[in-house]
């Protein structure tokens, strides 16, 4: 069987750092789509939700373009993919900001299943956070329902 190309959305603002996630994640099989602020990676979900394997979000850029940073933007999207494609892919958060910080701003509404930071250690590294994410966000959905816990009282 041969196993399709996953498809993974990158949004952020920094120009380099989509080039460099588009290089190391099509060598690595995945088609990637990109976006440099809210709106258009809103437009990039409308079109290709029912394909996406993966979001790649960083916290802070313009909501619309031209418009202000905005601290918490990553937050809005990952917010807004919880509402309206609930468990459909997985979300990760990214940032030059140290993890703990990060994390506090996302559970104040966002939604991640990890986390990347910026600079990114190593292509390799980035790649394999997407591939272990994707896996355990699909491993998550297919567990066999344990009917001891359902049956408990």
């Amino acid at each position: 069987m041969v196993e399709s190309r996953k498809t993974v959305l990158v949004v952020d603002d920094d120009r380099a750092v989509l080039v460099l996630s588009e290089i190391f994640l099509s060598r690595n099989g995945y088609t990637v789509l990109t976006a440099t602020n809210y709106q258009s990676a809103i437009e990039q979900l409308k079109e290709n939700a029912e394909n996406l394997d993966l979001l790649v979000t960083d916290t802070t850029y313009e909501l619309v373009d031209g418009g202000p940073k905005v601290q918490d933007s990553g937050v809005r999207l990952s917010a807004h993919v919880h509402e309206k494609f609930p468990e459909m892919f997985p979300v990760i958060g990214m940032s030059a900001a140290d993890e703990v910080q990060m994390r506090a701003l996302y559970d104040k509404g966002g939604h991640i299943e990890e986390y990347i930071g910026k600079p990114f250690k190593s292509g390799a590294d980035f790649v394999q956070i997407c591939n272990d994410t994707i896996a355990n966000h699909y491993n998550k959905q297919t567990q066999p329902l344990n009917l001891e816990e359902l049956t408990k009282n």
